[in-house]
């Protein structure tokens, strides 16, 4: 993790987004006022702005209850709810792509185009809970280890935004964004909806 966070560049549209949520403050608040500034953004780069931000502080849920709703269109409150999907189409939606709307993380196996080998930026979904039951979480691919695990970026995991290693051995699929189809929601038949 410490060697994809130290790629992370400065003065970029990243920053301006960070910038543009918090006044600079290190709290993305000002994409709230205009979430056009962060449109420039991949959403790998605009998820690692929210690293660090945690359910568990009040000030800190009511920036991600903010940010979904503005971003994603939702309103959700990540202290009683699970957000790891409603983090995903806010990203993807503060990155001028339309998501699926769903918060269900399972709700992005018809998402973007299917991949069987994954890449830094694509997007990973896991099976959680018993087989069969729906549960999932959702994030993006930071990295790919060398013994095979994932670093994942996403939201609630460990009940903040985070990049973390998993396992691939629940893996449901994974998902490449199709930038070119920007606000636009992909399934695998290639219509748009």
């Amino acid at each position: 993790a410490a060697e994809i966070l130290k790629n992370q560049s400065s003065g970029d549209a990243t920053d301006s987004f960070l910038d543009s949520i918090d006044g600079g403050s290190g709290t993305p608040t000002s994409f709230l006022n205009d979430p056009s500034t962060s449109q420039n953004g991949s959403p790998l780069e605009i998820a690692k702005s929210f690293l660090g931000l945690k359910a568990s502080d009040p000030k800190q849920a009511r920036t991600l209850s903010a940010f979904f709703k503005k971003a994603g269109g939702v309103n959700v409150n990540p202290a009683t709810t699970a957000w790891c999907a409603a983090f995903l189409n806010s990203v993807l939606g503060a990155s001028g792509i339309k998501g699926t709307g769903s918060l269900m993380a399972q709700s992005f196996l018809n998402f973007g185009t299917a991949v069987k080998k994954p890449t830094k930026g694509d997007i990973v979904v896991f099976e959680r809970g018993a087989s069969g039951s729906g549960s999932g979480h959702v994030g993006i691919i930071a990295g790919v280890n060398e013994n095979g695990t994932l670093q994942v970026l996403g939201g609630n995991q460990s009940g903040k935004t985070s990049i973390e290693t998993f396992n691939t051995s629940r893996v449901l699929g994974y998902r490449r964004i199709n930038q070119t189809i920007a606000r636009g929601y992909v399934a695998d038949s290639g219509a748009t909806a």
